[in-house]
C-alpha cells in the first residue's frame, strides 16, 4: 500500500470515516453530471453498425451512429434503476438511462468501480416502475483521491477482479455442464436408454411400453385453484406453501389441497426459457394459484415419472403466445408420452433421483462459490475506496 496514513479530520465530526492523506469527501453531484439519454427504438437502429446501444440493463443492440462520442458511464434511470455500465467506446444511451462523462481529474474506470459500491438502486422512490432521480444520486457522499492514486487503484482492482472473474467463469462452465448432464439424464430416462438398453428407436417403443395422452394418465384438479392477491396474502401469512408457476412464492394460513400432486406451469416466460423446472411435486397441505395446473397420476404411476418426462420435453409445439407464453389445459392434455410398465417407471424414477442428487450437490457448491465470489468482489471494492488496497 502507498505510504498514506489515515488521520482524524473534520469529516469525522460529520459522521464520515477518516480518509488517507490527500483524499477528500465530496458528492456525486460535485464530480459528475447525469445527462439524459435519447430514445432510439429498434426499428430506427442500423443493426449493421458497431456502436453499442445501452439501456438500463446494458447493451440492447447496435447502431451506426453514436449519441456520445467519448467513453462514458451509463446509469439506469428507469427499469433497472441505478445499474451502472461503462462504455470505453462511443455509444448511444437510450432514454431509460443517464450518461455521465467524468472531468479530466477523475478516471472513468475509477468512477465506474466506485459507483458499483454506492447501491444507487436503493434510492428508488417510485411505486410502479423502478426509477432513479438524479438529484438523489447527486447527494450521495463519495471519497475522492488524487488522480495518480485513482489510476493506481484501477490498475490493482483490474488485477484482482480479473482473477476473480476467471474463477466465476470457471464456475459458470461447471454449472452449464451440470445443466447439460441433467438434461441428458432426463432424455435418456424418457427414451428408455437410462440403463444402456436399446430404448425408443425411430418412434418404436420397447416391448411392454405404450404411448398415452396426458389426460389419459392423469386426473385434473384445476377447478379447485383460487388465486389470492399479493396485498391479501400479507394478511394470510402462515405455514402452508402458496404455489405459482415457478414453485413456492409465499406462505398462507389456509390450504386448498391436501395430498400428493404434480404442478405444471401454465404461463410465464419460464415455459420457453426453462431456467427452472416447469413440473414439480407438491405434498401435504398447500394453496395453488391459477398459474400452475394441478394433476394426479392414475394407475399408481409415480408422480416423478411424469415430472421427469415433462421437464425433458420441448414444449414449443404446445405453447401459445410469445410475449405471454401459456400452456393451456387443452394443449397440455394433447401431450403424448411413452409409458413403460409400472416397475420400470419406479426403476427409472429411482435411478434419475440417484443421478440428479449428485448433480444437485455440484449445483449447490457452485451456488455457494458464486455467492462467495460476489462477496469477495464487494470486499475488494470496499477496500479500494477506503484507501486500504495494497
Amino acid at each position: 500500500m502507498n505510504s498514506v496514513q489515515s488521520s482524524v479530520t473534520s469529516d469525522q465530526l460529520d459522521g464520515k470515516r477518516p480518509l488517507p492523506e490527500g483524499w477528500v469527501w465530496t458528492t456525486v453531484g460535485d464530480v459528475v453530471s447525469f445527462e439524459y439519454g435519447k430514445g432510439l427504438t429498434q426499428d430506427k437502429r442500423d443493426a449493421s453498425g458497431k456502436v453499442p446501444v445501452y439501456g438500463s440493463n446494458g447493451i440492447v443492440g447496435y447502431h451506426s451512429a453514436a449519441l456520445i462520442d467519448k467513453p462514458c458511464l451509463v446509469i439506469g434511470r428507469k427499469g433497472a434503476a441505478g445499474a451502472v455500465h461503462k462504455s470505453d467506446v462511443p455509444c448511444w444511451p437510450i432514454d431509460t438511462t443517464y450518461f455521465a462523462i467524468p472531468p479530466e481529474n477523475v478516471n472513468l474506470s475509477f468512477l465506474y468501480y466506485l459507483f458499483l459500491t454506492l447501491d444507487l438502486a436503493s434510492l428508488d422512490r417510485s411505486t410502479a416502475i423502478p426509477g432513479l432521480n438524479r438529484n438523489d444520486a447527486y447527494a450521495v457522499n463519495i471519497p475522492l483521491p488524487p488522480l495518480p492514486e485513482q489510476e493506481r487503484i484501477v490498475t490493482r482492482l483490474e488485477e484482482l477482479l480479473s482473477d476473480l472473474e476467471a474463477g466465476v467463469a470457471a464456475l459458470g462452465r461447471v454449472r452449464a455442464g451440470v445443466k447439460r448432464y441433467k438434461a441428458s439424464v432426463l432424455k435418456a430416462a424418457c427414451e428408455g436408454k437410462l440403463f444402456g438398453d436399446k430404448g425408443i428407436v425411430n418412434g418404436e417403443l420397447p416391448e411392454g411400453w405404450r404411448l398415452a395422452r396426458l389426460d389419459e394418465i392423469t386426473d385434473n384438479f384445476d377447478g379447485k385453484r383460487v388465486p389470492v392477491k399479493a396485498s391479501d396474502r400479507e394478511n394470510m401469512a402462515g405455514e402452508y406453501p402458496y404455489y405459482g408457476a415457478s414453485g413456492i412464492i409465499d406462505h398462507v394460513n389456509d390450504y386448498l389441497f391436501d395430498g400428493d400432486y404434480l404442478l405444471i406451469a401454465e404461463d410465464g416466460a419460464n415455459l420457453l426459457s426453462r431456467s427452472t423446472p416447469i413440473a414439480f411435486q407438491a405434498h401435504g397441505k398447500f394453496w395453488v394459484n391459477n398459474h400452475a395446473h394441478v394433476v394426479k397420476t392414475k394407475d399408481d404411476m409415480p408422480l416423478g415419472y411424469l415430472e421427469i418426462y415433462l421437464n425433458s420435453l420441448d414444449l414449443k409445439f404446445y405453447i401459445t403466445g410469445t410475449a405471454q407464453p401459456k400452456l393451456t389445459q387443452a394443449n397440455m392434455n394433447k401431450i403424448h408420452l411413452p409409458v413403460p410398465p409400472l416397475e420400470e417407471q419406479r426403476r427409472i424414477v429411482a435411478e434419475v433421483e440417484r443421478r440428479l442428487e449428485s448433480a444437485r450437490a455440484v449445483e449447490s457448491a457452485v451456488k455457494t462459490g458464486l455467492k462467495r465470489a460476489a462477496w469477495l468482489r464487494q470486499a475488494v471494492l470496499r477496500s479500494a475506496f477506503e484507501g486500504r488496497l495494497s
